[in-house]
């Protein structure tokens, strides 16, 4: 990782449109201190979403559960193209993203578990047949969107949609990996009676774990 992390930092110093292999104009601690905070963002992006998957492979009994199955990541995805198309009459453009997306995401699992609840408990096979059917009711709606959007809109759409990363400053990365902290330490203190629930929900019944 430490390897993967350095490697992305100086990969731009050298090819690219800030490349300075054949250039001496550029200052090279000026394009790590820009290059810095993004990468910094990815990891510690990929880092929530391995903790996401793990939980939520704990949760449904299913190694292969994670958001982008279940449903979180469509609805994140909804919002964040909502949030490019129309978050700037509201906020700034990497800010009203960041808001969409999460909203989208909160959304979406809220109404995931109102659905299933609606049929009893909440059974993981159903949770997860109801997230690919989410998921693929989301890229539809996404597909109209960028079918009438604006060329300059659609651009910024298929480039947050690959994982393009906007400019971050470090303020902003604090504040977000402290939030990420927080919310993974409760979720580390919960890891034992995660690690009981993967084994199946009457194991977890009989070791006095209240399931739903």
């Amino acid at each position: 990782l430490l390897l993967c992390f350095f490697i992305t930092i100086f990969t731009g110093l050298y090819f690219g449109s800030t490349g300075t292999l054949f250039s001496e104009n550029h200052n090279v601690w000026d394009l790590i201190l820009l290059r810095l905070p993004r990468v910094i963002a990815a990891l510690i992006t990929g880092g929530a979403l391995a903790i996401c998957g793990a939980a939520l492979q704990s949760i449904l009994e299913n190694p292969l559960a994670e958001p982008f199955l279940l449903g979180v990541s469509g609805g994140a995805v909804l919002g964040g193209t909502i949030g490019i198309i129309f978050g700037n009459f509201i906020f700034d453009t990497v800010f009203g993203i960041r808001i969409f997306s999460f909203g989208g995401a909160i959304g979406s699992i809220l109404l995931l578990i109102y659905i299933n609840k609606r049929s009893g408990n909440l059974n993981p096979v159903n949770m997860l047949l109801t997230g690919v059917i989410f998921n693929g009711f989301v890229s539809a709606i996404v597909t109209i969107f960028k079918a009438f959007i604006p060329a300059i809109k659609l651009q910024k759409v298929t480039l947050w949609l690959s994982g393009y990363i906007p400019y971050f400053n470090l303020q902003d990365i604090i504040i977000e990996t402290i939030l990420i902290f927080i919310i993974s330490f409760f979720i580390v203190l919960e890891s034992g009676r995660l690690n009981i629930l993967v084994l199946g929900e009457d194991i977890a019944k009989t070791s006095g774990i209240n399931v739903n």
